[in-house]
């Protein structure tokens, strides 16, 4: 009887530290994802390193919103969320301007993407001012061209800077610089634009 209870507390001992280490690791866990939350929700808002965190604050935001609106229920309300919704969306871009000043570079920045955000904002403000829409859209027109040009601007500007991290990141993976006469005149051809 007592050789039996021998092989069965090692055992037990055992379970009751995996349980004690899968606690603690999901409290580990918990304590992180706290964290990161608030490191990415706080301290560096618009640099989203994990998508959960982005959702989360969509998710708060859009609630918080709804909620407040709901409780005061006036058209005063509903007009001051659609003139905050119409800010967001005319601040679109201000993170790219941010990070294309910082680097003094405009690498990364689709110049498509540029070219069709100004399209389409020259065309929903000419909509706005010939449909004599309200105030707030038009103002809000007028900011999102205005943030087009100014990445426009910082393309003219940094064009040279953009060529130069591209042609500096291109010898560093290959390891050295191309000499090849093809690379040369590519290289003539595009200092030329």
């Amino acid at each position: 009887s007592s050789t039996s209870a021998l092989p069965t507390a090692p055992k037990q001992h055992r379970a009751s530290v995996s349980v004690t280490i899968a606690e603690g690791a999901q409290t580990a866990e918990a304590v992180s994802l706290q964290d990161r939350m608030y490191t990415e929700l706080v301290t560096n808002f618009w640099q989203w390193s994990w998508f959960g965190s982005y959702v989360a604050f969509l998710a708060v935001f859009t609630l918080s919103v709804f909620v407040v609106t709901w409780a005061i229920g006036s058209e005063l309300a509903w007009e001051a969320v659609g003139f905050l919704s119409l800010c967001i969306e005319s601040a679109l871009c201000v993170p790219q301007i941010i990070r294309n000043k910082n680097r003094q570079s405009t690498e990364g920045c689709s110049t498509t993407l540029v070219a069709v955000w100004c399209l389409g904002d020259v065309y929903k403000t000419t909509y706005f001012i010939k449909s004599g829409s309200p105030l707030q859209f038009l103002v809000c027109g007028i900011a999102q061209c205005t943030m087009d040009a100014i990445l426009v601007c910082q393309f003219l500007l940094y064009k040279n800077n953009t060529r130069t991290q591209v042609t500096a990141l291109k010898q560093h993976t290959t390891g050295a610089a191309d000499d090849s006469p093809l690379s040369a005149a590519s290289t003539a051809v595009t200092t030329a634009f």
